[in-house]
């Protein structure tokens, strides 16, 4: 698979954020997609390039559609 050779050689970026106490397993799947979006368009550049952001949470993909 091309996209898995690609991701080999790409550096993994990995942040931690504390959510409240009532906040459910969607809001944090929510909120850590969000951010990992947040983060990619601030570190936009002119060179266009393929970013994968790869999920198991069905009910976030189903969300987005």
């Amino acid at each position: 698979m091309e996209a898995d050779k690609n991701m080999e050689k790409q550096s993994v970026r990995y942040r931690c954020y504390k959510l409240g106490d009532i906040n459910s397993i969607y809001q944090a799947e929510v909120t850590a997609m969000h951010r990992a979006v947040m983060y990619l368009l601030r570190r936009r550049n002119d060179n266009a390039r393929t970013v994968y952001i790869l999920t198991d949470s069905k009910s976030l993909v189903m969300s987005l559609e």
